[in-house]
C-alpha cells in the first residue's frame, strides 16, 4: 500500500487492522505494482494514477480533508459510487472482502471502467504521439542549450 503522510490515521487503522508484511515500504510502488491483486491508496496522487492505469486500485481518502475542485466533485462522487474510492476504512474492507475471489469481475465492469476512464480523461490525458511529444520538447531544449 503506497502512502504518504497525508491521512496518517488511515494508514494507522489499516496496520493495525492487517499485518505489516501487507504494507510494502515508501518508495516501492514501482517493484511490486504488476504483481498485486489489489493496491489500496491513501491519496489521489501519483502513485494513485499509476496503480489505477495498471489494474485493480482502490483510494482510501477523506475526501473532506482537502478542498476538491468543483469542475472535480464529479467524478469523485462516481468513485465513490462505484466503490473505487471510500472515505471509511471498515467500507474498504467490506467491499475488498466481497470482491476479492473475483476482483477482476469488479475491476472490468463496465461502470468501473467508464468511471475510470471519465479519471483519466479529466485529470491526466495521455496522448498517442506522447513519444513524439517529448522528443520534440527535448530537441528544442538541446537546440536552446547549445
Amino acid at each position: 500500500m503506497p502512502f504518504k503522510k497525508y491521512n496518517y490515521g488511515s494508514v494507522q487503522e489499516i496496520k493495525s487492522i492487517i499485518k505489516d508484511r501487507y504494507i510494502n515500504k515508501p518508495l516501492s510502488l514501482t517493484k511490486y505494482l504488476n504483481r498485486t491483486k489489489l493496491v489500496v491508496c491513501s491519496y489521489p496522487g501519483t502513485p494513485f494514477y499509476e496503480s489505477i492505469l495498471t489494474g485493480p486500485t482502490i483510494l482510501l481518502y477523506n475526501f473532506g480533508s482537502d478542498v476538491v475542485d468543483e469542475k472535480f466533485q464529479e467524478i469523485y462522487s462516481e468513485l465513490v459510487k462505484h466503490k473505487i474510492a471510500f472515505s471509511n476504512p471498515k467500507d474498504v474492507s467490506l467491499h475488498i472482502n466481497e470482491i476479492w475471489n473475483d476482483i477482476d469481475k469488479w475491476w472490468s465492469s463496465k461502470d468501473v471502467k467508464n468511471t475510470i476512464n471519465d479519471l483519466l480523461l479529466a485529470t491526466c490525458q495521455i496522448q498517442d504521439d506522447s513519444i513524439n511529444i517529448w522528443a520534440k520538447f527535448l530537441k528544442n531544449e538541446i537546440k536552446k542549450n547549445i
